[in-house]
């Protein structure tokens, strides 16, 4: 994996930036000090993961209780922490507290009649936020309208 060092300020820094409505909005980070991947690693490794991981459960699928959209984010949030534990890597710092993966809220459809509120991922890596959806294990775009409504930023 390749390695780039964070701290939390940088991360809250760059969210700040791409996601105008959580702008205003107080941080909710967890520790200090992260550690960016890549965007082949979260395709190809933390993905199988996580899909592992939910087989593993029975929770393949999205349902009401138990399985929602937020604790599919929150979950993959929190199982990159026991990945990155298992991690061989000796080229991580022993400093790195967690990967730079967060869990966020935003308006789904925004600006149709369909929206309705989702939780999603966001990986840092590039110097910017991407968004991941964990339940496909895929990266989006957010439109323009939905840009505006990301919030609850969690970074574990």
């Amino acid at each position: 994996m390749p390695v780039l060092v964070l701290s939390s300020a940088n991360l809250i820094q760059a969210a700040r930036a791409q996601f105008p409505s959580w702008a205003v909005q107080g941080p909710c980070v967890m520790n200090g000090v992260y550690v960016a991947t890549s965007r082949s690693w979260v395709e190809k490794q933390f993905a199988d993961y996580l899909w592992d991981f939910q087989q593993a459960r029975g929770q393949q699928t999205w349902q009401k209780r138990g399985n929602q959209c937020e604790h599919f984010a929150l979950r993959a949030a929190l199982e990159v922490v026991n990945l990155l534990a298992q991690m061989p890597d000796g080229s991580v710092p022993p400093e790195v507290e967690s990967i730079a993966i967060a869990a966020c809220k935003y308006y789904k459809g925004a600006g149709t009649p369909a929206a309705v509120w989702h939780e999603v991922n966001l990986w840092f890596h590039d110097g910017a936020w991407h968004a991941w959806e964990p339940q496909t294990r895929r990266y989006f775009e957010f439109t323009p309208a939905e840009l505006n409504t990301v919030q609850q930023i969690i970074i574990p």
